[in-house]
């Protein structure tokens, strides 16, 4: 049995709210690893378990109610963009066991839906002041033993799309006006719920009412574990570094000097150093313009081409770091690819990814980078004045292409810890800036969120900040201690880490996404749709029972496997009987 996830008849307008919910749907059971198909309104298909993403239900063995939409946009009140409700943490008492534990307040986008169903499953509050009006969160109807539908009386689904589609938006400006001076809405957003994985804390929720759902039909919910099987190791938590190489010469003189021993800026051997202290690698963004393209940044403080600049890049790449385009070009499909290009031409390696510089980017930025065969993309994030989840997530997504109303086809990596973040360096004088211990509980406040959803972390520290100070005359010491204290206390923290470069993971997600699991009575078929191995793929069964050779995830209520499959290999792990 695979669940049926009904598409809109229009996915191709962004402001149909409907397009929000399926975009936001169709993203939270990718992360969450849980294979469907998709069906339009009006096809035949199995009604085992549906997902009606603009209706907001989940069926069981019942065709979903309005299940067919009108050529408008339901009329389920403003989604966008004034923030209306959350939703409040206490759950009423469920009769179906829907929910193992209640969540905390999370943000929802948009008004109420109409009421219907009788069995109420939790409480939508107005966020103001007086929390005065009140609505059943969900209703569920139930027929039979085995016949229910959920209702979402707010527009969760949407509000998930709205978080991952963030910087899709065609009203993005740029850098200064968005990014940096984010816009009230978010800037309220950001306030409330900054400090949570708010995506994340849905997918929790959505996994859990999955399982329940599951359990009605007599099966076991299998998904896609976030993280591989490394030498048979299952890995349960993932850490990036990376450097942005925005300057390599502390004064103009030292770039026409061959020897850069007494250059501050240029720091790639104590990065090699100290990431060798801690067993890890990391990535390096450079400045790689095309000759033949004229970019916003006409004349950049280097260049790749820089002799010590490239003898640098050449060393990284030999000694197994990642090397990339700290990308300009951004405004047109030429710009990238003809960027893409030189690098590898320059320095001998394909690039796997990119970091805009600055973070200056257009909707359609991402479509030019998956062109030029880039696979990921680590560019949405604000350096904004605390370490905060701007998208949402702690997992990997593909972000909405606004022209189609579909994922765009690269990874977007936006859970980005930086060293100018964490100190108060891009604050601006808005708050104090933060001396060493103040800078490191500002990142593990965002560390053990991640940590707490099993995601990836990306620490990002610029090349040039190794011996770089905070702003406190008074603190003696240097930003890389705050970085230090951060890798000690994430691998002290995190259990089972792996460090993947960028590159490796996003490769890694690529081959998650080519696995097909189907859950049946006789067995979980695990087939790879791909042309090449995933021999590190790890499967999660939902399940209480004891599997043989099989690893508990306590806090997740899964049983993890190295199930890795072959290029077009399908094959049936069977599963014990129940106790």
């Amino acid at each position: 049995m695979l669940p049926v996830l009904i598409k809109p008849k229009n996915i191709a307008d962004p402001q149909l709210q409907s397009t929000w919910a399926y975009y936001g749907a169709r993203q939270l059971l990718d992360m969450m690893g849980l294979s469907y198909v998709e069906a339009a309104p009006g096809d035949d298909y199995d009604p085992s378990l549906v997902i009606d993403p603009a209706a907001g239900q989940i069926c069981v063995n019942s065709r979903p109610h309005n299940s067919l939409q009108s050529e408008v946009a339901p009329d389920y009140g403003p989604i966008w963009p004034i923030l209306r409700l959350q939703m409040e943490a206490v759950f009423a008492p469920d009769p179906l066991a829907i929910f193992t534990a209640a969540p905390q307040s999370l943000p929802v986008f948009g008004g109420v839906r109409a009421l219907g169903g009788n069995t109420p499953c939790g409480t939508l509050r107005w966020a103001d002041e007086t929390y005065g009006d009140q609505a059943h969160l969900m209703t569920m109807d139930e027929a039979r033993n085995r016949v229910f539908r959920v209702t979402l009386n707010a527009p969760v689904f949407e509000t998930i799309g709205l978080y991952l589609s963030r910087f899709s938006w065609a009203a993005n400006p740029g850098f200064n006006s968005f990014v940096r001076y984010i816009d009230s809405l978010w800037a309220a957003l950001d306030e409330r719920w900054g400090d949570r994985p708010v995506v994340s804390d849905y997918q929790d929720i959505f996994t859990a009412i999955l399982r329940r759902c599951y359990d009605r039909l007599g099966l076991v919910m299998a998904t896609k574990w976030f993280h591989p099987a490394i030498d048979g190791d299952i890995k349960l938590n993932g850490m990036l570094l990376s450097h942005d190489v925005d300057s390599v010469y502390a004064d103009k003189a030292f770039r026409d000097e061959p020897d850069q021993s007494e250059n501050s800026h240029f720091n790639f051997a104590r990065w090699q150093e100290l990431e060798n202290r801690f067993g890890i690698k990391s990535a390096f963004y450079f400045f790689s313009p095309a000759p033949s393209q004229s970019y916003w940044l006409p004349q950049p403080s280097y260049l790749i081409t820089d002799e010590p600049v490239l003898a640098a890049a050449r060393e990284l790449a030999a000694n197994g770091w990642e090397i990339a385009p700290h990308e300009l070009g951004h405004r047109t499909p030429a710009e990238v690819a003809d960027e893409v290009a030189y690098f590898e031409q320059v320095t001998g390696h394909k690039p796997l990814g990119t970091r805009n510089h600055v973070l200056t980017h257009y909707p359609d930025s991402l479509k030019y980078k998956a062109a030029a065969s880039l696979l990921y993309d680590s560019t949405w994030y604000a350096e904004q004045t605390a370490t905060s989840f701007l998208c949402g997530s702690a997992l990997p997504f593909a972000p909405l292409d606004t022209a189609t109303g579909l994922p765009t086809d690269i990874w977007e990596f936006p859970f980005v810890i930086e060293d100018g973040i964490v100190t108060g360096g891009y604050c601006a004088g808005t708050v104090t800036e933060r001396d060493t211990p103040e800078a490191i509980a500002d990142g593990v406040r965002g560390l053990d969120a991640i940590i707490a959803h099993n995601g990836y972390a990306c620490f990002n520290w610029h090349q040039r900040t190794f011996a770089i100070r905070t702003a406190l005359q008074s603190e003696p010491d240097n930003w890389v201690t705050i970085l230090e204290g951060l890798l000690t206390y994430y691998q002290t923290n995190a259990p089972k880490w792996w460090n993947p470069l960028p590159g490796e993971l996003a490769e890694f997600w690529s081959r998650r996404a080519e696995v097909h699991i189907e859950s049946t009575r006789e067995g979980i078929f695990v087939r790879n749709l791909d042309h090449e191995d995933c021999t590190d793929f790890v499967l999660a069964l939902h399940t209480d029972q004891v599997i043989e050779g099989g690893e508990p995830v306590p806090q997740r209520g899964v049983i993890c496997l190295a199930s890795g499959v072959e290029a077009g290999e399908q094959r049936c792990i069977d599963l014990p009987a129940p106790l």
